[in-house]
């Protein structure tokens, strides 16, 4: 696992794991072959695999929301090529009780869609993100005074 290697070397694996995790990406989006992609993957060293999952989310853009971040999925489940007007369906969100204690657009209410077992709508995924930021830039400086 990557545990057992140096900060210095889980850095020099990440870096060297970007273009690999481009060319995946490049072969998932483009024909999406399961062929090719368990192929690819089969080419990979224990540790790179280990490593990839945490390099690719660390690509994500998470201001984007799912349906953005797969705009680029060209067929459905059974792999039948979608019509060029078609909307990814990704969920289909619950009602909020209008008796619900917390707003949308802040932590307790993004904590509120996780309880309800429903995505997080824009406002309240934004709000988690930005509380995220701000409690890793405090955690930051707290390990850079230590």
């Amino acid at each position: 696992m990557t545990t057992e290697l140096s900060a210095a070397q889980r850095g020099r694996l990440a870096h060297q794991l970007v273009p690999v995790a481009m060319e995946l990406a490049g072969l998932v989006q483009q024909d999406g072959d399961p062929d090719s992609i368990g192929e690819f993957l089969g080419s990979l060293a224990a540790a790179e695999l280990a490593a990839l999952p945490i390099v690719l989310a660390g690509m994500v853009d998470l201001d984007q929301t799912p349906q953005e971040l797969l705009s680029w999925v060209r067929w459905d489940e059974q792999g039948r090529v979608l019509p060029e007007d078609a909307d990814l369906v990704l969920w289909s969100p619950k009602r909020r009780t209008e008796g619900s204690q917390a707003e949308c657009g802040t932590t307790a209410g993004y904590a509120a869609h996780r309880a309800e077992d429903e995505l997080p709508c824009d406002a309240c995924r934004k709000a988690f993100n930005e509380y995220r930021r701000q409690w890793r830039g405090g955690k930051q400086r707290e390990e850079g005074a230590a």
